[in-house]
Formats: C-alpha cells, sequence, structure tokens
C-alpha cells in the first residue's frame, strides 16, 4: 500500500489528526507486541478521534491494516515504513519519519512494552535510537542530507523488522515487565 492511498483512506473518514505515517508506526507497534488483538486496537485507537464504528471505514481500514501487517510475516522482506514519496521536500519526509517512530513507540506501549531493558538481541539499542529519531529534522536539503534520510528510513526499516522477530520467538508477544 502506497503513503498517499493510505493517508487518503484516513482523511476520507476524518481520522483525527493521524497522519499515514504516525498511524502507520502505531499499528505495526502494536503488532509488534500482540499480533492477535493488535488491528482491533489500532482500529479503537482511530476511533477515539472520529466516528468509525459501525461505518464503511472500519471494513476498509481493517483491509488495509491486515495487508500492511502481513508485510512482516512474509519471508520476501516485503515490509515498508508508509512514508511521502521521493517528490516530497526532504523535511515533511524527515517529519513524516520522525512521526512514524513515535507513532511506533506509542503503538508499542499501548501493546505493553513499557521499558526496552532486557529486551532480546540488538532490541534495546534500536528503540533507544527510535527515540531519537522522534527528535529528527533537516538541517539542509544538500544530496547528503538525501542520502542520510535514505540510510535512517532503511535503519528503521530493518530494525522494526528485527524486534518483530524477536518479540515473536519470546513467544508471539512482548512480555509486559519489559
Amino acid at each position: 500500500m502506497l503513503f498517499t492511498e493510505f493517508d487518503n483512506m484516513l482523511a476520507s473518514y476524518r481520522a483525527g489528526g493521524a497522519q499515514a505515517s504516525e498511524s502507520h508506526g502505531t499499528l505495526i507497534g502494536l503488532y509488534c507486541t500482540h499480533s492477535q488483538g493488535a488491528i482491533d486496537d489500532w482500529l479503537r485507537t482511530l476511533a477515539e478521534d472520529t466516528d468509525l464504528a459501525g461505518s464503511s471505514a472500519d471494513g476498509e481500514l481493517r483491509t488495509a491494516a491486515t495487508k500492511l501487517t502481513a508485510t512482516l510475516d512474509s519471508d520476501d522482506l516485503s515490509f515498508e515504513l508508509l512514508l511521502p514519496d521521493d517528490d516530497t521536500p526532504l523535511s515533511a519526509r524527515v517529519a513524516a519519519l520522525a512521526s512514524w517512530c513515535q507513532g511506533y513507540l506509542y503503538g508499542l506501549a499501548q501493546g505493553g512494552l513499557k521499558q526496552f531493558e532486557g529486551l532480546p538481541g540488538d532490541c534495546e539499542e534500536i528503540l533507544k535510537d527510535l527515540v531519537e529519531l522522534t527528535k529528527a529534522t533537516v538541517e539542509d536539503d544538500s544530496e547528503s542530507s538525501e542520502h542520510d534520510f535514505f540510510e535512517l528510513s532503511e535503519y528503521v526499516r530493518v530494525g522494526v523488522q528485527l524486534i518483530y522477530e524477536e518479540l515473536v520467538e519470546l513467544g508471539g508477544s512482548a512480555p509486559s515487565s519489559h
């Protein structure tokens, strides 16, 4: 699913101030902690800001969420962050990446992951990096900044995939005590 398509879907249902990137991050964070109820929890979060209950939005958003979360389970590593395309100014893409990270961390917390200490592998370090990325801004629009953005977004994408796989190995969900 493309960023614009998801953003338009959220906007058409007036899903509060939900930006596509932040909302996708929240969905993925919830899915990483407890895949079984993640989509329902995500829809409840969206419904807090709008009147989605019982509308056609619920079904369409559920279908989109199912497709988006399925990429984490895919063997082809097709998981992608929903961020604006390369035609969007770099400052807006960096802001979207920061919002994605913020949404992801919020989703993890809503799913029960309250602390990073004691997580397996590199999870703790990656999550601390994501906290720092919520503050990301652009100092210039140079070619090296474009490259840095690509590297950061790829780091987040691969890091989130790794966190998901580590949490699945812990038993399918993140332990609440972490």
